[in-house]
């Protein structure tokens, strides 16, 4: 097994970034491993853009030394159980660094109480002639193209495998082997107890897949709909509502390589440097797109969707972004033939989910035929108001400002100033108000001279 030691070895001499981990871990004299992923996929033929390492020592001073010498980022991910990570943009690139101590005495005991054998590889980083260290058989299933667990318990260790293992047949395309499958099955239940944070990390790595809605089939194949929401899904009814979800991530897919739809193509570059933008660092808005889609098949209605989304605790930010772009979506259908004043009240409900809303009802749209004839055209007047009428139908610039109308009217501040400015950029949209001056006649016009002792502005907002 030194050929195969020899060629992750080399890959990671040849990594302008791995080669530098490669000197320090050398220099700092610690037993040191490459594991799991990074081994699998180098001996694969994959493009591997992280790295995996335990270690027989502390992870977490290893993974500071590491930081300091890289320049990047270094995050204790659990002390207690000696686990750190390091970050580090290369190129405009992020590369991930995980580190671990070993979970048992010896490296060999470690990869024993892995997941999968064909994650259970390790290379040593000392001593002078390593080889690959193989103690489940996982290069035999590698070459067989097999996901088999690395003993009887693996499951039940950790059920947050069972989802591990639908996201890595269909990232390597393997097949299961017949017993481990299984083992997932009857593991699925406990699913339904692992902790959110974990099973939302291990969810977004699955939908980062470009198969991932066939992933998904087959995970529901195992059960783990349920677990996922908490309460019962018909597999077959969840199979067929990732149709969407399918769609988009093709759509997505096509947009990196400057393709995709004829109605997005004046919006390509704009849409893919959106797409990139995160909310949370590594969590980008095109995969809690996908994240949005799978919780509309999870979910019949708003309610059940909240509690899908806090099961798998995202930022309040997140949360809210994947409700207003799947409440946006639908909102459209509503919409009826678009003009400037139903676009721009579409997007001031919206609260900045317009734009994915309207690619989500865009994507659904056609995939109705010539029913879906009205939806399509709303999500594509959506699409241009926010890509090249953003100043003209989105967001006019504002003429006046609350404290203009308080000023200028003599009123005291009450709700009539919200009213007001309402009505003025409304009017901004459908040409009636383009000067300061005018803003203010209208505000006139709508009673704001009149506000009674509640604040209320007489007749309205018009």
């Amino acid at each position: 097994m030194v050929e195969q030691a020899e060629r992750v070895l080399a890959y990671l001499r040849a990594d302008e970034v791995w080669s530098v981990v490669l000197a320090a871990v050398r220099e700092s004299g610690w037993p040191v491993y490459v594991v799991g992923g990074t081994v699998r996929d180098v001996l694969l033929g994959r493009p591997s853009v992280d790295l995996d390492l335990a270690i027989h020592g502390s992870a977490l001073a290893l993974g500071r030394s590491l930081a300091d010498g890289l320049r990047g980022a270094f995050y204790p991910l659990d002390v207690e159980r000696n686990v750190a990570r390091v970050l580090v943009c290369h190129g405009g690139r992020r590369r991930q660094l995980d580190i671990a101590g070993l979970r048992a005495p010896d490296i060999e005991d470690d990869l024993r109480a892995r997941d999968f054998t064909v994650n259970a590889l390790a290379v040593p980083l000392h001593g002078d002639a390593p080889a690959l260290l193989d103690p489940t058989g996982g290069l035999a299933d590698l070459e067989a193209g097999i996901v088999r667990m690395c003993s009887a318990s693996a499951f039940v260790d950790d059920p947050v495998r069972v989802l591990r293992l639908a996201r890595l047949c269909g990232q390597l395309g393997f097949v299961p082997a017949p017993e481990t499958e299984c083992a997932a099955r009857l593991a699925s239940p406990a699913l339904a107890g692992v902790a959110g944070e974990r099973l939302r990390d291990e969810l977004l790595s699955l939908l980062a897949l470009p198969g991932c809605a066939a992933a998904l089939r087959f995970a529901a194949d195992l059960g783990l709909q349920e677990a996922l929401c908490g309460w019962p899904i018909d597999a077959h009814q969840f199979s067929e509502r990732l149709w969407l979800l399918e769609t988009v991530t093709c759509w997505q897919m096509a947009l990196w390589c400057g393709a995709g739809p004829t109605a997005l193509q004046p919006y390509y570059p704009q849409m893919v440097a959106t797409a990139a933008q995160e909310m949370t660092p590594g969590r980008p808005r095109w995969l809690l797109l996908r994240l949005a889609l799978l919780v509309a098949a999870c979910a019949n209605g708003d309610a059940e969707g909240s509690a899908c989304l806090s099961r798998l605790c995202l930022s309040r930010q997140e949360a809210q972004w994947v409700a207003d772009t799947l409440a946006s979506s639908r909102r459209l259908a509503t919409l009826g033939e678009p003009n400037a004043l139903s676009l721009h009240r579409y997007f001031g409900q919206a609260r900045g989910a317009g734009a994915s809303g309207a690619f989500v009802a865009l994507a659904a749209a056609l995939g109705q035929g010539r029913q879906g004839d009205a939806l399509a055209r709303a999500a594509q007047a959506a699409l241009k108001a926010w890509y090249t009428e953003y100043d003209t139908i989105v967001a006019p610039p504002p003429l006046v400002t609350g404290d203009d109308l308080i000023r200028e009217l003599g009123q005291a501040p009450g709700p009539w100033v919200g009213q007001a400015l309402t009505a003025i950029r409304e009017a901004q949209v459908v040409g009636t108000v383009r000067t300061r001056r005018e803003a203010l006649a209208l505000a006139a016009e709508l009673g704001t001279q009149a506000a009674g002792p509640t604040g209320a502005v007489a007749g309205g907002k018009g």
